[in-house]
């Protein structure tokens, strides 16, 4: 398919460690500050099965896990990392 079959990216699945068990934890440090919007907020929400939508801005400790959640989260960041 590409003429240049050389491997360009380093993986990272080796340094992946899967927890064996889930456990609901949430810690924000007192310097993130977050907006949120969910469905009852914006019924048109319920029409794209989005369940809340929001921005963040995350300092020095952001810290969620959940166990039985059945839903999708998708992060984007405009500087910085997340992991």
């Amino acid at each position: 398919m590409f003429k240049n079959r050389q491997n360009l990216c380093k993986s990272v699945i080796e340094q992946f460690d899967s927890k064996a068990e889930w456990v609901d934890e949430v810690y924000l440090s007192e310097h993130c500050d977050e907006r949120f919007l969910s469905a009852s907020d914006v019924p048109e929400f319920a029409a794209e099965d989005i369940f809340m939508a929001g921005m963040a801005n995350l300092l020095d400790g952001y810290h969620v896990e959940r166990k039985g959640v059945d839903v999708h989260t998708i992060l984007f960041t405009i500087e910085g990392e997340a992991y």
